[in-house]
């Protein structure tokens, strides 16, 4: 019966509670120009954020009505909600065929060092790699040994013993990480004859043609013994990537910045891909999927997997004028037989070369020191001869 007579009269109904929700803004309003602000605010207050309206006057009418803490909170409330910076607006239109960039094309060498320094490095505490210690066959070990040597002497030969060290730890660290193949020599030569580019520069840019310096690759060898005995480089931790100083790719906002050691920097993924916890990668040890063909770069003078050590060329001899000083020199060429390149240009001395007239007045000098040097010696000194007396 009462449901009955209020659809009957709903629209009396909702007349009745317009009329007074109006009298009631018109009497707040009448309180608030009078100087008595009324006990609730609460609607004005909820229109205000809705509005999304954060400036001074908005903020001091929010705090009427409030305790002091109540209205020191809003406040900061407020000044997070204004000093959020806007997130990054994306491309209206994207190309596959052309990726994003930040418009760093052509950098100099100089000008990529300074855009790496201004790079922050982590605050966060680095976690270590677990130790990697290899298993499988002996064909398998020393296959694997010999793509890690080779890593590291390409990448790294002139670096310190951490240097090299960091460049094994990060081979190590992807085949751990899913995103990469399972193996030391998969890792080494991932992408090297695909068209996308290889991950390791020397296993595509023509490095392996060249022939190897024997105390380097030794010294390359024992960092990649010790990598694969369970040595375990901390300061890297689970970096995945590295790059030299002097160049900045297109990548590298993409990452997070751990350190940089010699040459290189190293970087970690973002997110949980960057932690430790993500390294659940088990290695294949299936090592001789890649052929000897390939680890050589099709050149025989480059040491294959059955190469402990390269074995240097003869000695070989040149002779160097400099200054008008003439010197015969020996030297071990690993690559005896190879096509050298030729460089234009001239020996300059390491003091001012004398003048002909300054050469002849020297070689005049030098002929009077050979001369008297070549007289015979006087022998010691006659008395002179007595007079005889006379008769």
């Amino acid at each position: 019966m009462l449901r009955a007579r209020l659809r009957r009269h709903w629209p009396l109904v909702l007349g009745a509670l317009a009329a007074c929700v109006g009298a009631g803004g018109l009497a707040v309003d009448a309180w608030v120009k009078a100087g008595r602000a009324p006990v609730d605010q609460t609607p004005r207050r909820v229109a205000l954020i809705a509005r999304g309206d954060w400036s001074d006057g908005v903020l001091d009418r929010l705090a009427e009505g409030q305790s002091t803490g109540g209205a020191a909170i809003s406040r900061r409330a407020a000044a997070r909600e204004r000093w959020t910076p806007p997130g990054p607006r994306g491309w209206p239109r994207y190309d596959l065929a052309r990726l994003p960039s930040l418009g760093f094309h052509d950098l100099s060498w100089d000008a990529a060092r300074r855009i790496n320094a201004l790079i922050p490095p982590s605050p966060l505490a680095i976690e270590p790699a677990r130790p990697f210690v290899l298993s499988g066959d002996a064909a398998n070990r020393a296959r694997a040994q010999h793509c890690l040597t080779q890593a590291v002497y390409f990448e790294a030969a002139q670096e310190s013993d951490d240097g090299q060290a960091a460049v094994a730890q990060v081979v190590l660290n992807r085949v751990r990480h899913p995103g990469f193949p399972k193996t030391i020599c998969g890792v080494v030569y991932q992408g090297a004859k695909a068209q996308t580019g290889c991950q390791f520069s020397f296993t595509c840019d023509g490095s392996l043609a060249r022939g190897v310096a024997a105390e380097a690759w030794r010294r390359a060898e024992g960092a990649a013994k010790r990598a694969l005995a369970g040595r375990v480089f901390a300061p890297v931790g689970v970096s995945t990537h590295y790059y030299a100083a002097y160049v900045f790719p297109y990548w590298s906002p993409t990452l997070v910045k751990l350190r940089q050691i010699g040459a290189h920097i190293f970087f970690r993924m973002t997110g949980p891909d960057g932690t430790l916890a993500a390294f659940t990668g088990r290695y294949g040890g299936d090592e001789m999927k890649i052929p000897d063909s390939v680890l050589t770069g099709g050149d025989a003078r480059t040491p294959n997997a059955s190469v402990v050590v390269p074995q240097v060329g003869k000695p070989r001899t040149f002779t160097l004028a400099v200054g008008g000083e003439v010197k015969t020199y020996t030297v071990a060429d690993p690559t005896t037989g190879a096509v050298k390149a030729r460089v234009a240009g001239t020996i300059q001395p390491t003091r001012r070369a004398p003048t002909p007239d300054e050469v002849k007045a020297i070689n005049e000098s030098l002929g009077r020191l050979e001369a008297q040097r070549a007289a015979p010696a006087p022998g010691p000194a006659q008395p002179p001869p007595s007079t005889p007396p006379n008769p």
